[in-house]
């Protein structure tokens, strides 16, 4: 079974390094990335392999990575070896509270990003407070 660790949850015990090694070590053989993990995708990438880890999803946010930067974006997941990518969640409009039609808004430009691949990358908008 492969164990998966989101790097955003150790990202105030860097030293990276450190940290992906541990994760080896406890036996770990996958990480979520994050935008600390896509600054030097080259290092991030040494340090998967030399610890014998992948790194098969990753979050970009906010999701103007996805509707400005979409190639750059992708060029990243893909050199990373993921296989979905998420935009974990909106900005503070959207968190602190508005209305359906907001909403909907979102979810449209979601579909926009989304139709733009169609190398199976998911880009999914996780809502915590809905529960999915």
């Amino acid at each position: 079974m492969d164990i998966s660790f989101q790097l955003y949850s150790a990202r105030n015990f860097a030293p990276w390094e450190n940290i992906y090694q541990l994760l080896g070590v406890l036996g770990y053989t996958q990480v979520e990335g994050f935008g600390a993990a896509y600054e030097d995708v080259d290092k991030t990438k040494s340090m998967l392999d030399k610890n014998e880890l992948t790194m098969p999803t990753g979050h970009f946010f906010p999701i103007e990575a996805f509707e400005k930067d979409f190639d750059k974006t992708i060029k990243t997941a893909k050199f990373l070896g993921m296989s979905r990518v998420f935009c974990p969640a909106p900005e503070d409009f959207w968190r602190n509270g508005t209305d359906s039609k907001n909403w909907i808004s979102l979810a449209k430009r979601l579909e926009e990003v989304c139709k733009r691949e169609r190398c199976r990358l998911i880009l999914r908008l996780a809502q915590p407070s809905l529960g999915i």
